[in-house]
């Protein structure tokens, strides 16, 4: 599922530990290489995995902010 992501092994660990095997359309979209250090704008259906997406996209810098801020804020998700 993540073998070819940036995420984290610790965190595709935990992933997978919640039963998600395979990675939906938007999410493979989102973690696109090409794609990595950009800001995203992202339309898709109601359970098509978009917060999962934005998880794993911001999720390396998040966890290396956070250690290195002493558990500061790090990011903010907008969502209606």
């Amino acid at each position: 599922m993540l073998e070819k992501s940036n995420v984290s092994s610790e965190l595709k660990t935990a992933i997978q530990e919640k039963g998600y095997e395979t990675l939906t359309a938007v999410q493979t979209l989102v973690l696109e290489q090409q794609n990595e250090a950009k800001d995203l704008l992202v339309s898709s259906q109601t359970g098509s995995g978009k917060t999962l997406a934005y998880g794993l996209s911001i999720s390396n810098d998040i966890l290396q902010n956070f250690i290195q801020s002493n558990n500061a804020l790090t990011a903010l998700i907008v969502t209606p």
